[in-house]
Order: C-alpha cells, then structure tokens, then sequence
C-alpha cells in the first residue's frame, strides 16, 4: 500500500460522552470525584479537535494523508465507565455499537473500497 497508494488513517475510539458536566457545577462531591470529572472532560470530549487537526494534517502537502475516518459512538452517561464489565453495561455497549455500524455504514463500506482497491 504505502508509499504508491494513497494513505489512510482509521481512527476507532472508544466512545464518547457528549454533555460532560463542568467541575464547577459537580464541586460539592469533593475531591474524590475531581480525576474522574476531569479524564472525562479531557479524554473523552476531544472528537471534534481530533477531526480538525486531522483536517489540517490533510492539507500539508508533504505528508500526503487522503483518507481519514474517525468511527467513535456517542455514549449514554449510563454506559460511561469504562470500569463497568457487568453483562448488562456489556449488552448496552453491543447494542450501542451494532446500531453505531448501521448508522455509519456508508463510512465503513467506504473504507473498505479503499483498502480493497490498494492491495
């Protein structure tokens, strides 16, 4: 594939919250609670800077990147913690995703064709 073809870059999150609550409002949990509100505002809210530094990456004309996808399902707060592994929080996050590959299966299909026809 790399360097005749074109460059593609694939980027899978793991999903994302999209309200996160501001530390002010949560600062009567303490202390106790402040990693936790900011990991998630820091890692998990960073989608759309993500896709705009990849937009600029794709304008440098040296680095030849054509192809950037970012497949990332929004989350419910319910199935936020990524320290939860119990069968139900399991089965919401298998329907969240089958429904998130439904969603955006013209994206996936286009990735295919992509990789299929670089070989």
């Amino acid at each position: 594939m790399y360097p005749e073809s074109p460059k593609l870059i694939v980027s899978l999150g793991t999903g994302y919250i999209s309200s996160h609550p501001h530390p002010e409002t949560r600062k009567n949990e303490g202390l106790l609670h402040a990693p936790e509100i900011w990991m998630k505002m820091v890692f998990l809210g960073n989608d759309h800077k993500i896709n705009m530094l990849m937009e600029e990456v794709k304008k440098e004309k040296g680095f030849g990147l054509e192809y950037y996808f970012r497949l990332n399902p929004p989350l419910p707060e319910i199935a936020s913690d990524s320290f939860d592994a119990s069968p139900e929080n399991m089965r919401l996050l298998i329907e969240i995703a089958d429904k998130y590959i439904i969603e955006h299966s013209k994206e996936i299909d286009d990735i295919i064709e992509i990789l299929e026809s670089n070989h």
